[in-house]
């Protein structure tokens, strides 16, 4: 079945958590090898998806599948990259067209 699949977290892992976590200022979560990451096809992890929130800090909440390998069915829509100033201004000013489409494209695949 197809959706969240675990694997643990490899020493290179650790290493590039812990590396981008130094340069910008903020302290690591405490990971080991044998902390369970999800991911789904391209899970990019960590707090924007709760991957591997584990409910020690408050602010981020417990991710409820953390110790499961229970499936799910998802899909990834790309719409630009929050990271480039032109698409994200895209995406926001845009917003409502984009929701509109997706739904119209979902609509029109599943004959709704």
């Amino acid at each position: 079945m197809t959706g969240v699949y675990v694997r643990n977290f490899t020493k290179a892992d650790i290493l590039a958590f812990e590396t981008r976590a130094n340069r910008d200022g903020y302290e690591p979560y405490q990971i080991t090898t044998s902390t369970p990451y999800l991911y789904i096809i391209r899970e990019t992890g960590g707090i924007s998806t709760n991957a591997f929130v584990d409910g020690r800090n408050q602010d981020y909440g417990t991710n409820q599948y953390y110790h499961s390998n229970m499936g799910i069915e998802t899909y990834l829509i790309e719409l630009g990259y929050m990271s480039v100033d032109k698409d994200l201004n895209n995406i926001i000013q845009n917003s409502d067209n984009y929701m509109e489409a997706i739904t119209q494209s979902i609509q029109t695949y599943y004959h709704l």
